[in-house]
């Protein structure tokens, strides 16, 4: 859950607050979060294709490893360049939490996606297991597993699209 302390007082919200960059508050904000509630709000926000609300849920130190065809580790200015690259080339059709477990390095949970590609409006879909770890109510690690081969059969076929 997340609480927001605006003046005297506060609200609690028993699902995550979803911020962006638009966001107006009087006072003084403090959030508490609990790791459900962060991976529920960024899971929003990608599905949404806000890159600068995803952001608000890493901190500034973040490291994000994808284990796709390649393996990609990302700083904080890695997964914005990331997501935007993500965002610009895919339609996000769906992403949603399908469950969260607690595990020794933070949380583990699968997320259902499907994105379609912009240019060819070929989907690709199907299940990421991802193992996050938290600190003050930020991600500080991002471990993202991906069927490494489906995914580069897919990006081998949308590359075969003519533009």
């Amino acid at each position: 859950a997340l609480a927001l302390l605006p003046q005297p007082g506060f609200v609690l919200w028993t699902r995550p607050l979803i911020l962006n960059h638009d966001f107006k508050y009087r006072g003084t904000a403090i959030f508490i979060a609990d790791e459900e509630g962060i991976l529920e709000a960024l899971v929003t926000t990608i599905a949404l294709e806000d890159v600068e609300a995803a952001l608000v849920y890493f901190d500034h130190d973040a490291e994000a490893v994808v284990f796709t065809p390649t393996e990609t580790a990302l700083g904080q200015e890695g997964i914005r360049r990331r997501l935007q690259e993500l965002f610009d080339a895919f339609r996000v059709t769906r992403f949603a939490l399908r469950k969260v477990l607690p595990c020794e390095e933070g949380v583990r949970t699968q997320i259902d996606y499907a994105f379609q590609h912009r240019q060819s409006r070929e989907t690709i879909d199907g299940v990421v297991r991802v193992i996050a770890s938290f600190r003050d109510g930020k991600i500080i690690r991002w471990l993202e597993y991906q069927d490494a081969e489906r995914v580069g059969a897919f990006m081998r076929l949308i590359a075969r699209h003519k533009k």
